[in-house]
């Protein structure tokens, strides 16, 4: 749905597929408990590492130079996972409260 709203290249597929892939690791792990500053800090380093993936993807294309693509990602990934850390507590805490009661039946 991501790739149809936006351009088809640089896919979101491989990089949904990617935190989807490193979130479980952490998650058997046991990193992602009941702590909200746990989650807040992986979805900022994922939001990171997804944004490093596009990054990559635009290098790949050759559309732009290494050095302006790393300025870009620089002030894109920080925004974004900024704005992603900021949301997280909103939308954790109403889903966490609606799986605790399916956990309850």
């Amino acid at each position: 749905i991501q790739d149809s709203l936006t351009s088809n290249y640089p896919s979101h597929l491989m990089v949904f597929g990617l935190i989807g892939f490193l979130t479980s690791r952490l998650h058997r792990q046991r990193y992602v408990k009941e702590e909200l500053i746990a989650v807040v800090l992986i979805v900022f380093v994922m939001t990171l590492i997804a944004d490093g993936a596009i990054a990559f993807q635009y290098y790949l294309q050759g559309g732009k130079n290494l050095a302006d693509l790393w300025l870009d990602y620089q002030r894109i990934g920080l925004t974004s996972a900024l704005l992603s850390s900021l949301w997280t507590p909103l939308l954790y805490y109403p889903l966490q409260q609606w799986w605790r009661q399916f956990s309850d039946l």
